[in-house]
């Protein structure tokens, strides 16, 4: 490697502190782009079946840790508990029926609303109690609602 280095070194004029320092962004960025495309290359269903498979033996492995039966320790694994999945609960909510007046609503019915959560819910709750909304587009003074979610929302809030 010596010998490769030396060469190097004599074709660019470069210090060997230099080179070693050029050859290690390189490494490092071989090795990111490396990684990138290995999760690129995974399907998203094949990463989360290896996750909830990972997940289910450190249930089992804590129940028997802790003198659980084996019954109740497949149970542990069997319950939904990936991160991911209740990430995106709210992507599976269905959208109220009529449209929700933001400027009446409760908490659980803002709650109701594609993409808004319960510190949303409190966010819009708060702004609507310093100055009532007049149309929808009021919404985009309330931290975390830009056009892409006052778009989402739109069909389903009204502001009278």
């Amino acid at each position: 490697m010596s010998k490769w280095l030396a060469k190097l070194q004599d074709a660019t004029n470069a210090s060997k502190q230099e080179l070693i320092a050029v050859m290690t962004l390189l490494g490092m960025t071989l090795a990111a782009l490396a990684i990138s495309y290995w999760r690129i290359s995974i399907a998203e269903d094949e990463t989360r079946a290896w996750l909830r498979a990972l997940d289910s033996l450190a249930r089992l492995d804590n129940a028997s840790a802790e003198g659980t039966d084996t019954l109740t320790a497949q149970r542990v694994v069997s319950e939904p508990t990936l991160p991911m999945q209740r990430r995106h609960a709210d992507e599976r909510k269905k959208p109220p029926a009529a449209p929700i007046n933001v400027n009446t609503a409760t908490k659980q019915q803002l709650m109701q609303l594609p993409g808004i959560g319960e510190a949303m819910a409190e966010r819009i709750i708060e702004e609507r109690s310093r100055r009532p909304f007049a149309s929808p587009e009021d919404l985009l003074r309330v931290n975390g609602i830009g056009k892409k979610k006052l778009e989402q929302l739109r069909p389903y809030i009204r502001t009278q």
